[in-house]
């Protein structure tokens, strides 16, 4: 530990500018020499000083041994090499600060905490953990420009190799993926729909499609039960209206299609999570855990005004902005799609069946801002046959094309299908 250390403090006194890349801070540090000469260097850099040899031994000359400075200073630690000492050092770091969870939860057992309440408290140490070791960090274009050109690269031989299939998720509405190319790593999305206008239906469409496309889809529902989404999707799937499934009025082929619908879901085996308004850490860990342990690779929340805030006592606009942000942050962690129903507000009186619009996006504007894709469920009378007829207004796509979507609303089997103009 102590060698990690003074090896990372070497490159930084012969490269200050590893100071702005790495995250390491001299409390981190356990050897005192280091933690002070670290401490200076951060110090003087903060100044505008340059902290060389001769600035850091000025500074500590009457707190740190020449001798212990020169020690670090003649390592010979090549500073081209501070990521590999870094990395060492970050890895030492987190194992102390993870073993210092446990006494941290003893203590508050001992102290006949609340269950969930200490899970929650252990949920944000160890979100401190992994914030202090966050890889963002300021980046030159010319480490990023490479990286777009070996994109583009890939992109093009996967073109070849891959020509017309799908880059990213099936959707299940085939304009809709022709326009966004699926879902795609990091994105949000957000769906959005007026009360009953069936923004969860359209979110397990999406979830069957990619399920049926041989993805791996976790969901988190803060308002129904797991065990009704999964009939529903049975329902959806297997085009058995739900309400026969419920009362166990089924023909011989409906009893057939629930069966192997049953089947194929066991077998593809998506999981999820459900609880009555959760709150937003419980969201965010779940999600997690979705990932890491069930190695899910796209995710699907119901829905985001349901979700219970960290901070209750601000305005309820800047609780939604904040549980917005908080998904965002979650797509690019995780570096998956997260897909995310959303409510739009009530029409105006008088105004039923008014276009909506990302402007309508109940109790923050934060929702419309987060979004990188943003669909909008409409439902409106027909002048001319006095039908209903649905979309799916495609309402903001970053670097991509907005289009509405005619789609038909299957309310027996609660399904959404594009629709043939």
């Amino acid at each position: 530990m102590v060698e990690a250390q003074r090896n990372y403090v070497c490159c930084v006194m012969h490269d200050e500018n590893i100071l702005y890349k790495a995250n390491i801070n001299p409390d981190d540090l356990t050897d005192i020499p280091s933690r002070q000469v670290l401490s200076a260097c951060k110090n003087l850099a903060f100044k505008g000083i340059k902290p060389d040899l001769s600035a850091v031994t000025t500074y500590l000359k009457d707190v740190v041994q020449i001798p212990d400075i020169m020690d670090i200073f003649d390592r010979g630690a090549l500073h081209t090499n501070w990521e590999y000492y870094a990395n060492a050092l970050s890895k030492e770091i987190m194992t102390k600060k993870l073993i210092g969870l446990s006494p941290y939860v003893n203590d508050m057992i001992g102290a006949r905490e609340n269950p969930e309440e200490i899970i929650s408290k252990a949920s944000e140490y160890l979100d401190k953990i992994m914030i202090g070791f966050s890889e963002y960090r300021i980046t030159g274009f010319d480490e990023i420009i490479p990286e777009i050109i070996t994109d583009i690269e890939n992109t093009i031989e996967d073109n070849k190799q891959n020509k017309g299939k799908l880059k990213g998720i099936d959707t299940g509405i085939p304009v809709l993926n022709e326009l966004t190319g699926g879902w795609k790593e990091r994105q949000l999305v957000y769906v959005g729909g007026r009360p009953s206008d069936g923004k969860s239906a359209a979110l397990n469409g999406f979830i069957i499609a990619a399920a049926n496309s041989g993805h791996n889809p976790g969901v988190i529902s803060v308002e129904s039960s797991l065990k009704e989404i999964v009939k529903r999707i049975i329902s959806s799937d297997s085009r058995v209206p739900l309400s026969n499934i419920k009362s166990g009025m089924l023909t011989t082929s409906q009893i057939s299609g629930v069966m192997n619908g049953s089947k194929k879901f066991y077998e593809r085996n998506p999981h999820g999570y459900d609880e009555p308004n959760a709150d937003l850490q419980t969201v965010i860990t779940q999600a997690r855990r979705l990932v890491s342990v069930y190695k899910c690779d796209c995710l699907f929340i119901d829905y985001i005004q349901q979700i219970t805030p960290s901070i209750k006592t601000v305005p309820r606009n800047e609780q939604v902005a904040d549980i917005s942000k908080a998904m965002k942050s979650l797509a690019r962690e995780l570096n998956i799609p997260v897909i995310v129903a959303a409510q739009l507000r009530r029409p105006a009186q008088g105004h039923a069946g008014k276009r909506p619009s990302v402007d309508d996006f109940g109790e923050s504007s934060q929702i419309e801002k987060d979004g990188d894709i943003e669909i909008l469920i409409w439902h409106r009378d027909n002048p001319e046959s006095g039908n209903k007829e649905s979309f799916f207004l495609l309402e903001k796509q970053r670097d991509g094309a907005t289009q509405d979507i005619p789609v038909y609303f299957n309310k027996e089997v609660v399904r959404f299908e594009e629709r043939v103009v």
